[in-house]
């Protein structure tokens, strides 16, 4: 476990529902990246070698990239409506935030957010852990409404 890497990259997960009653909804789930990795003490990815010091401290490092659930209502352009799959995926990334802003006409349930722990794991079993950076805020349904004005 303890060169356990982690790389998942370009995640979005995506429902579609027509309704009856005229209205649509797509609701989804983007990340841009999850990074779990062993680091040296500068936070550089690092190989550990058990075989050269069975005591010494290891650090991992946990980075999640561009974390956003979005809820579109009236959904005006399904994406698995007739298209190809290269047209879908054309489509899908559009709906992936750049870094720090949200993506262009995206209401969003909890948007886009950024974080990664640091972990230090000292010989004698305890662990340091801590968080040095985030940014999340949460829409309330007046701040959707807001928004969705905003992008029309």
């Amino acid at each position: 476990m303890d060169n356990l890497h982690v790389v998942v990259k370009d995640i979005n997960i995506r429902i579609e529902e027509p309704n009856n009653d005229n209205t649509t909804y797509s609701l989804g789930l983007t990340l841009k990246e999850l990074l779990v990795i062993n680091t040296n003490e500068q936070w550089e990815q690092h190989f550990i070698d058990r075989n050269v010091d069975k005591t010494a401290d290891y650090y991992k490092m946990i980075k999640v990239s561009n974390l956003g659930i979005y809820l579109q209502v009236n959904e005006k352009n399904f994406i698995s409506n007739n298209k190809t799959v290269d047209e879908c995926y054309k489509e899908m990334q559009l709906l992936f935030p750049k870094e720090a802003t949200k993506a262009k006409g995206v209401t969003y349930l909890m948007n886009p957010m950024s974080i990664s722990i640091k972990m230090k794991k000292l010989n004698e079993d305890n662990i340091n852990i801590q968080l040095t950076s985030s940014s999340l805020t949460a829409l309330t349904t007046d701040n959707m409404q807001q928004q969705q004005q905003h992008d029309e």
